[in-house]
């Protein structure tokens, strides 16, 4: 039976919900703060490519959700650029942001949820968002 990990978080950002949807929907967004270089048919069924250089490789996503500046999600497998690494079917990853205006601010909550056979920290070390999420609109 896959085991299922869930990470959820809320941040209140000082930029504009447009700014915030640019960041995470868009080629230029994503390649300038998630990977060197992305590419992005941003409609539901669109496909996502990240870059991430030689090491790393390419990974595609493909997008579930897309409600203009107010929900994104997509499906993609994080680890399969690595060499192949857990890049089996077992392993998959949905990824949501839903965006919200709250007193001049940007609210924007992430769920990520990975199914595989172990759990997220049996197989590496899971990046603070709030750190890369902040990074990406400031």
């Amino acid at each position: 039976m896959p085991v299922v990990d869930v990470i959820e978080r809320a941040m209140s950002l000082s930029v504009s919900r447009s700014d915030v949807w640019a960041a995470l929907t868009t080629a230029d967004g994503l390649s300038g703060w998630w990977a060197d270089r992305a590419e992005v048919d941003a409609r539901p069924g669109g496909t996502m490519l990240f870059h991430f250089g030689e090491e790393q490789g390419t990974h595609e996503a493909q997008i579930d959700v897309i409600e203009s500046e107010e929900r994104f999600a997509f499906f993609w497998r994080p680890f399969s650029g690595r060499g192949g690494i857990e890049a089996g079917p077992e392993l998959l990853t949905r990824v949501e942001f839903t965006l919200a205006d709250d007193r001049g601010r940007t609210m924007l909550f992430l769920r990520c949820l990975r199914c595989g056979p172990r759990s997220c920290s049996q197989r590496t070390r899971v990046a603070g968002p709030r750190s890369w999420i902040t990074s990406a609109v400031t």
